[in-house]
Formats: C-alpha cells, structure tokens, sequence
C-alpha cells in the first residue's frame, strides 16, 4: 500500500493543471501557509495548509502496539503523541488500557481526522486531539510521550523533552533516536526500530559557598541519591520485564500448540511469537539498565567515602 507523504509546500509542485484534475486548487497565500480549495458535490471549501516539518507517514499497526508495550502504558498513564497524525497511537492506547491521551498536530486536516477517528472508536471521553506546534506545547503532564518525527526535529525537540517532563516520563521514539542521549532500550519490530529512554532525575546544582567555590563532598552526596534513584527506578522496570516476560511466554507456547492444533491461525501464532520477542528484548533491555545504574551508584558511592576521608585529613590538620 503507497503510503502518502504531505508536505506543507508538496501541493504547489503539481501545478494548477494536475491539481484541478485531483478536484482542488492550490492558492499561494504567505511562505508558511498554504490554502487548499476541495471540491465536493455540496460546493468547495477553502482549508489553511500550515507549513509541515514532518510528512505524515501513518505508523504500522505492530509497531503502535510494539510502542506502547515498550511505554508500559498504563490506564493511569497520560500519553502524549507529537505529531499524531490520525490519531492511531492515542486511540489504541484509549482503547487497550484506558488511557488518558493527546495528540498534537500543526496539520488541522490531520486533527479532523483523529478527532473522526477517535468518535468511530468510542474513545472521545479519554482523549482528545489539538492543533498546535510541538515548539510551543506545555508538555508538563504528560507521563508518556511518543514521537515519529524526523531526526533534526527529535534533536531540535530534546531539551524541551528534559526541561518540561517529569523525572521517569517514559519516551517512546519510532525510527529515530535522539543524537548523543543514548537509549535505554532499542528494540526493533516488523523491521522497525523503537527507542525507549526515560527522563533522568533534574541535575542539582552544586551546593556553593561564600567564595563561590563549589563544595565536592555535598554536591558527590547529592549525585549518590540521584545514582539510588535511579537504581530504584530501573529495578522497577526489571520487576515489570519480568511480568510481562511470562504472560507473553505463556501465550506464546499455548498459542503455537493451538496452532499446531489447527484451533487458531498461522497470523495469530505469529503475532504471539511477536509479542514474545519483544518481551524478551524488553527484559534484556532492562537487566542491562540495572547493570548500568548500579555500577553508576557504586562510582558514587566511592566518590562520597573518598571525598569524606578527604574533608576529614583537612579537618584533622
């Protein structure tokens, strides 16, 4: 199936004969906005085309689901999807778990669309869908963010990722990572990759004195509880790898001896040998994590003794 790429500028290359042809006509307005007349049997209307940085590519149906599994989306979840689209990760999140869901998109035809999609799937009591800038939305509440953006735009988007999220805001990226920050899991489905970090503790600023020189011991303790939440949080999410690890093994092997059986389909065997892997990338994923945040509290934890033995030799002197 032709995916359809739309750019903000991408109906002006057409000319005016192609695009009488299609039933609409492009009238140049300013550089960042377009307007497009649609034709219809009931008379014409004219939509304001803003300028787009992303083409909308709609995300596989496994790949939505393979997102939210790695989010651990929850009911009590508030999910955040940038650049939404139709509206397909926040609806199916509505409609699996309950979740509370918004969906931000600069292309109002896009949010009609999700707004339409969202009423047909008897979801709009749990989410609703805006028209607005990436740049410019308050994403404070949200506990899960989603992205299918483009490179530049995720690294563009990074600080105000760290900046406005939560401590343990989980995201979720399809196709593109976020530059240097390395992921806490990648995992990759349908020949799709995903990447997964959450939002690490707010970096303290260090603890100054009069001379404005900064204090090592108290600024060293601040970084070991940081480094003991972290840990925390990361054997969190190994307890839940775990969990989940067994429910997706035990319907992976009741499923393939079903199928053997000929009591369920080949796709439906596929898809729970699917959700099995993913499972299990998950939980690899999140032992190497525990492994990285403890050898983090180890080095902290060294970095107090040493610089405790330090203030007391000068204390003693």
């Amino acid at each position: 199936m032709n995916i359809p790429l739309k750019f903000g500028r991408s109906i002006a290359g057409l000319g005016i004969i192609g695009l009488v042809v299609a039933g609409f006509v492009h009238l140049p307005t300013s550089d960042t906005q377009q307007v497009v007349r649609v034709a219809s049997p009931l008379g014409s209307r004219a939509i304001a085309q803003p300028q787009l940085d992303v083409p909308y590519v709609p995300t596989p149906t496994a790949v939505v689901n393979a997102m939210l599994s790695l989010g651990n989306v929850k009911k009590n979840d508030v999910l955040y999807d940038l650049g939404s689209g139709d509206g397909r990760i926040v609806i199916t999140a509505a409609q699996k778990f309950g979740t509370r869901g918004v969906g931000i998109d600069i292309d109002p035809q896009r949010v009609e669309e999700a707004n339409q999609n969202a009423q047909k799937a008897g979801v709009t009591d749990r989410v609703q869908f805006r028209q607005q800038d990436l740049f410019t939305t308050d994403l404070s509440s949200a506990t899960v963010v989603t992205l299918y953006l483009l490179p530049e735009i995720n690294l563009k988007l990074r600080p105000r990722l760290l900046s406005q999220l939560k401590p343990g805001t989980r995201i979720v990226s399809h196709a593109f990572d976020m530059g240097d920050w390395k992921p806490q899991k990648v995992v990759k489905v349908a020949g799709e990759t995903i990447y997964y970090w959450t939002v690490p503790p707010k970096v303290s600023k260090q603890v100054k004195v009069k001379d404005d020189r900064p204090v090592p011991l108290q600024s060293a303790r601040v970084t070991l509880k940081e480094a003991q939440l972290a840990v925390a949080l990361s054997q969190t999410h190994l307890a839940q790898a775990r969990l989940n690890l067994i429910e997706f093994q035990a319907k992976h092997n009741s499923t393939k001896i079903l199928s053997q059986q000929g009591q369920v389909s080949r796709q439906q065997a596929d898809t729970a040998k699917a959700a099995y892997d993913l499972a299990q990338a998950q939980h690899s994923s999140a032992l190497i994590e525990v492994q990285e945040c403890t050898a983090q509290l180890v080095a902290a934890k060294a970095e107090v003794c040493r610089l405790g033995r330090k203030a007391n030799t000068a204390t003693e002197m």
